[in-house]
């Protein structure tokens, strides 16, 4: 009976996995390191708060990967109801005021929320890569020394 060889399942597997930890990770960390940070800087400024308001609320309406505005949760109809409230704000030339701005920390902590996730995500399928590297390391292993043998 002809022994089946994985290696090529596991070396696919391993491939698959690392794509989509570094797709997971670079999304993540891009906003991480350049959009909240930038938003939070644009909180803290002391002058022009309201256009400050303004460009953070553009900059965190284009939700990241799990920060989505579209998936269903316990606070999907809130999130919804801030985001109608600022882009009705938005299009008719409003400026956001500083009686708003909680509204804005809501959608902060969302992406934020998300961004951790997209990390632990791609750190899962880290470890999934590992374990494949590793399987195809021992079935390598096996093949040469089961060669070896006959």
């Amino acid at each position: 009976m002809k022994k089946t060889i994985d290696s090529k399942l596991y070396l696919w597997f391993t491939i698959v996995c690392l794509g989509v930890c570094i797709i997971l990770a670079g999304v993540s960390l891009y906003s991480v390191i350049f959009v909240e940070s930038e938003v939070k800087q644009l909180f803290a400024a002391e002058t022009d708060q309201s256009i400050n308001y303004n460009e953070a609320y553009i900059k965190l309406r284009s939700p990241q990967i799990f920060a989505g505005y579209e998936f269903f949760d316990i606070e999907d109809s809130d999130i919804k109801k801030i985001l109608n409230y600022f882009d009705s704000k938005i299009s008719s030339d409003e400026s956001i005021e500083g009686a708003d701005v909680e509204y804005l920390y809501i959608l902060i902590e969302r992406r934020m929320s998300g961004s951790r996730l997209g990390i632990k995500t791609s750190v899962f399928f880290l470890i999934l890569s590992i374990s494949g590297l590793l399987a195809l390391l021992y079935e390598r292993r096996y093949e040469k020394k089961h060669l070896a043998n006959t």
